[in-house]
C-alpha cells in the first residue's frame, strides 16, 4: 500500500470519527416512563411527530404501537414529551448507546421491558441492519469528500448562487502564492499534502457545524 493510499484510509476514518452531530433521544409517557429510544441528527427527534400528523391528516393507519401512542396524544392536543439524552456523538457512538438503552429498558413486543421499539437499535431508518457494503457507501469510501457534499456541483451545492468577497479572493490568492512550493515536491508528496489540506478543511467545516448545533440546543 502506497503512502497516498494509506492517507486516503486515514482521511476516511478521520471523517467518520470526527462527526459529532448525532444524538440519542427518548420519548416518555405521561408518567415520564421511557417508551421509545432512537438516534439521529438535526431534527430527527421531531420527525416522528411530523410523520404522525401527516398520517392523521390523511386518515391513514399509523402502523406501529409507538405511532399509535403519538397519534392518541396529538388528537388530544397533547404535545408528546421527548428529550435528547446524549448529544454530540459520532454515528457509531449513537448506535451503540441506542442499542444499550433499548436492551436496558427492554421491548414490549419481546416481553422484555417497556419500550415500544420494534428493533434492537443500531439500524438505519429502514429498520434493517446495514451490511458492511452499505456502511461503506454511507461513509463514502473511495470518495471521501464527494458523498459528503463538499464536491457537489450545481444547485445542490451549499455555495450555489453565492460569491466570494474581494477580501476573500485576495486572501485566497495570497494563500495560493504561498503554497506554490508544491511544484518542488514529488507527485506523491503533493497528493499527501492535498489530503492533509482536505482534512483541515473538513475539520473547519465540522467545527462550524458543531458551533451551530450547540447554539440550537
Amino acid at each position: 500500500m502506497t503512502y497516498v493510499e494509506q492517507d486516503k484510509l486515514v482521511l476516511n476514518a478521520f471523517w467518520v470519527n470526527m462527526r459529532k452531530d448525532f444524538y440519542v433521544y427518548i420519548y416518555v409517557d405521561e408518567n415520564n416512563s421511557a417508551i421509545y429510544v432512537g438516534k439521529g441528527s438535526s431534527t430527527r427527534i421531531d420527525k416522528h411527530i411530523c410523520y404522525v400528523k401527516k398520517k392523521i391528516s390523511r386518515n391513514q393507519k399509523m402502523g406501529t404501537h409507538f405511532y399509535n401512542f403519538l397519534s392518541k396524544l396529538i388528537k388530544q392536543n397533547i404535545e408528546p414529551k421527548r428529550f435528547i439524552c446524549q448529544p454530540n456523538l459520532t454515528e457509531e457512538e449513537a448506535m451503540d448507546l441506542e442499542k444499550y438503552l433499548i436492551k436496558l429498558f427492554g421491548r414490549r413486543d419481546k416481553k422484555t421491558g417497556i419500550l415500544l421499539n420494534h428493533t434492537d437499535g443500531g439500524e438505519g431508518s429502514s429498520g434493517l441492519k446495514w451490511s458492511e457494503e452499505s456502511r461503506a457507501k454511507k461513509r463514502g469510501d473511495g470518495h471521501p469528500l464527494h458523498n459528503k457534499g463538499y464536491l457537489v456541483t450545481g444547485e445542490k451545492n451549499g455555495f450555489f448562487g453565492k460569491h466570494h468577497s474581494e477580501e476573500d479572493k485576495k486572501r485566497q490568492s495570497e494563500l495560493m502564492k504561498k503554497i506554490s512550493i508544491w511544484k518542488n515536491h514529488s507527485t506523491e508528496t503533493r497528493k499527501r499534502m492535498g489530503i492533509a489540506q482536505k482534512i483541515r478543511w473538513i475539520k473547519f467545516r465540522q467545527d462550524k457545524l458543531q458551533q451551530k448545533n450547540n447554539e440550537n440546543l
